[in-house]
């Protein structure tokens, strides 16, 4: 993972660090990964949700605590569990929830964003897909928004979702549109 820094009057600079805890951490828990982050001399780390999200409010809010005084970034990862483009309804409302949860939980860490893999194809063309898709997302973006919180997309390589490059702008075009709204960069 590498990460954009901007300083008030200085050159950005990358920030290089692990997708997940870092394997060499003795007792295994995202305070000592970050701990650990500082010590190998990377600046950021990814908290990886993969499969669910299992920390609380308070164990969240240390986290960032630690992360800020060590100065170290962070991202996190949403489960794999998500697809807006879902034939069940129920199914996209729970991918909604767990991007939600994610979110407002890594908000809490003092993430700067939050990687997520949108869908499946499900045997539709790209230009339904990135409708459906749009159209979900945008309700999680628009609750987000109103929670001041961000979201970034990931390459969903494995099924296929971005290797059409017209999808992956047309995505992007909504992160900006969505940035525009409360992002004070």
């Amino acid at each position: 993972m590498a990460v954009m820094k901007a300083g008030t009057n200085k050159m950005p600079s990358l920030l290089f660090g692990t997708g997940g805890i870092p394997l060499t951490t003795e007792k295994r828990s995202t305070l000592n990964g970050i701990q650990r982050i500082r010590e190998l001399g990377l600046g950021c780390m990814e908290i990886e949700f993969v499969q669910q999200v299992q920390m609380g409010e308070a164990t969240a809010r240390q986290v960032a605590e630690i992360a800020s005084q060590a100065d170290i970034k962070l991202s996190a990862h949403a489960p794999y569990y998500i697809n807006l483009n879902s034939r069940e309804l129920d199914k996209i409302k729970a991918s909604q929830t767990r991007l939600l949860h994610t979110a407002r939980i890594a908000s809490l860490c003092g993430a700067v964003s939050v990687v997520f893999h949108a869908a499946f194809y499900m045997g539709d063309s790209p230009a339904v897909v990135y409708s459906t898709v749009k159209n979900y997302l945008k309700e999680v973006l628009d609750q987000l928004e109103k929670e001041k919180i961000r979201i970034l997309m990931e390459d969903y390589r494995k099924n296929e979702w971005y290797r059409n490059s017209a999808l992956v702008w047309n995505m992007f075009a909504l992160e900006l549109w969505h940035e525009q709204f409360f992002c004070d960069t």
